[in-house]
């Protein structure tokens, strides 16, 4: 009976000490649940008791706005509150100078064709072209791939403003046409192109065709010139542009175009008048066969022992002329006292002249004899020039 009661006192005892012990153990695993571990990392708790779900828990002294909590990727879809998904258009590129230009890039040969529509545009940057109506412009900004000629036109006629640096400034436009627009422009330079309507354009769309004809360089001495049609020739030489460097072109002959040559160019095709005559353009078209240099006669500046004319001149034939006959000849030429106004009896450069003038002006020739007579518009600058000449044979 003695061993009995013992036995059972032991177990008591025993029971006892387990009890502690599971309540020590307990205390323990509550208290180490908001304790930071030894990285650092605050413990977290995926009950269902109220505790931080999906991101750990800051320590108590630091204060984070709730905006500023970014949730970790649980796999389930947040709500933003906004839509789902956004498309956002790509932005086009902004021009240096114009940021509301339609960027045209760098032009190259051949054209393009460019939408416009005047009611969507809101440019402020009115022309200064005769005739424009103010409001609503199309701004191109572009450059050139090499030197040559910009065009563009419409269905209907409409104002060109070129201009360089700042699209709005109308203070440096280099160019200002109305009807279609045609330009000699050099490359390395960033152009602004500003269209806008006439008081007669009675569409606010259009398709603006834009070409560019580039001036390749070539070799003047083995290159065959050559007539596109009746008044346009394909030519190869140096310019006002490309002073150094030759280079193929496309250019109106001042007259017809015939068997590869402007009327003009030449003792062979030159420009024949027989009672009265007029015409203009530019002389690029013509090619340097006269130089009278040497010819003491033809020497009308005094200050120095002659004069050198490398210019590209126009050959003009005095036709059937009795003596005496009075012939009266307006020019003018946009060298100014460059250009040297020659009239000869032979079409060479070693031909006596029977007077000569220098720069633009009037001359008044009497025919010492019956025959042909030959006119020399030449200069002494060796670029291309504008000459508008009026002949009257009286």
């Amino acid at each position: 009976m003695n061993r009995y009661r013992d036995n059972s006192e032991n177990g008591r005892d025993d029971f006892r000490r387990l009890m502690i012990l599971f309540v020590v153990l307990s205390l323990l695993i509550v208290g180490c649940s908001d304790d930071p571990d030894p990285t650092g990392n605050f413990a977290t708790n995926n009950g269902n008791d109220g505790g931080d779900v999906g991101y750990d828990a800051p320590p108590e002294d630091v204060e984070v706005e709730p905006d500023a909590i970014i949730p970790q990727d649980t796999g389930i879809p947040q709500d933003t509150g906004a839509d789902a998904e956004v498309d956002v258009a790509e932005q086009p590129p902004v021009v240096e100078g114009c940021p509301t230009a339609i960027d045209l890039g760098i032009l190259e040969a051949g054209t393009a064709s460019v939408p416009i529509d005047f009611d969507e545009l809101s440019n402020d940057a009115a022309t200064g072209c005769d005739g424009a109506v103010d409001g609503n412009e199309a701004i191109f900004a572009f450059e050139l791939a090499d030197d040559g000629i910009v065009q563009a036109a419409a269905e209907e006629p409409l104002a060109f403003g070129l201009r360089t640096e700042d699209c709005y400034n109308d203070d440096g436009e280099l160019e200002c046409q109305s009807g279609d627009f045609e330009a000699t422009l050099f490359q390395g330079r960033q152009f602004f192109l500003v269209v806008e309507r006439l008081a007669e354009t009675s569409s606010a769309m259009f398709e603006l065709a834009v070409e560019f004809d580039g001036f390749a360089p070539c070799d003047a001495d083995d290159f065959e010139t050559q007539c596109i049609d009746e008044k346009i020739i394909e030519t190869c030489t140096t310019s006002f542009i490309s002073p150094d460097v030759s280079r193929q072109f496309l250019t109106e002959c001042v007259e017809e175009c015939v068997d590869g040559s402007c009327r003009g160019d030449t003792c062979d095709n030159p420009i024949t008048v027989t009672s009265s005559e007029s015409f203009e353009g530019m002389t690029l078209g013509f090619s340097d066969q006269i130089d009278s240099t040497p010819v003491e006669s033809c020497q009308v500046d005094d200050s120095q022992d002659y004069v050198t004319m490398p210019g590209f001149e126009a050959i003009v034939e005095l036709a059937d002329l009795s003596m005496g006959d009075e012939v009266e000849i307006d020019i003018e030429h946009s060298h100014g006292d460059l250009a040297q106004i020659l009239i000869k009896e032979e079409c060479s450069s070693e031909g006596e002249c029977l007077d000569a003038q220098v720069g633009s002006g009037t001359m008044i020739f009497h025919a010492p004899s019956d025959g042909d007579f030959y006119l020399i518009i030449d200069s002494r600058a060796d670029f291309e020039a504008h000459i508008e000449v009026n002949i009257e044979v009286k």
